[in-house]
């Protein structure tokens, strides 16, 4: 069944990759343990991925992103979305949800959603995962210094049926982020 998306802009693509690309490769694409700043430079991804200029093109927009990667008898959809709030930090309340995704599942389904983002604070800022109101992980920077500090946050597990959301947030106002190249959030829905 197909997963829908709320959002400014959405963009599909359908891929039929095969079953390999799915269950081997895309697997570790998905945890996000390949990827910096660009889908094209990343050496890791496969030729067939990396040379379809439209898919390449729509990651770079900063919108909600959806990638069919079908093969082999199941599925595997991609969501992205990018913190497209300006300013390094940008200025706003402790609290405030970062790099929303709302979606909707025809059936029940497994998933996974990583984020990553940066923060610069000389004291601790505490980082949560929201699943449908409830915090499913959490991640802290602390340090002396008002240095960059990389924080990723993970979570993984099976949802009914139905209408959800997932964000980030912190615990210090202001301190969090610094736009889409280094804020951004996948989730991926196994159906």
């Amino acid at each position: 069944m197909p997963t829908t998306i709320s959002g400014s802009s959405i963009s599909t693509a359908n891929l039929n990759l095969g079953g390999t690309f799915v269950n081997d490769t895309f697997d570790t694409f998905a945890s996000n343990n390949y990827i910096s700043s660009s889908f094209t430079s990343n050496n890791y991804i496969s030729s067939s991925f990396t040379s379809n200029n439209y898919l390449t093109n729509i990651f770079a927009s900063n919108n909600y992103v959806t990638a069919n990667l079908g093969g082999g008898g199941s599925s595997a959809n991609v969501i992205s979305v990018f913190d497209t709030v300006s300013g390094c930090p940008p200025s706003r309340a402790a609290g405030t949800s970062i790099m929303r995704i709302d979606f909707t599942l025809a059936e029940g389904a497994f998933f996974k959603v990583h984020y990553q983002i940066i923060a610069t604070h000389t004291a601790r800022i505490d980082h949560y995962l929201v699943i449908d109101g409830t915090t499913q992980g959490m991640a802290l920077t602390d340090t002396n210094n008002a240095g960059w500090k990389p924080v990723n946050l993970f979570y993984g597990g099976y949802l009914p049926a139905g209408s959800h959301y997932t964000y980030i947030t912190a615990s210090v106002a202001s301190k969090t982020g610094c736009g889409s190249m280094w804020g951004r959030g996948y989730l991926t829905i196994y159906e």
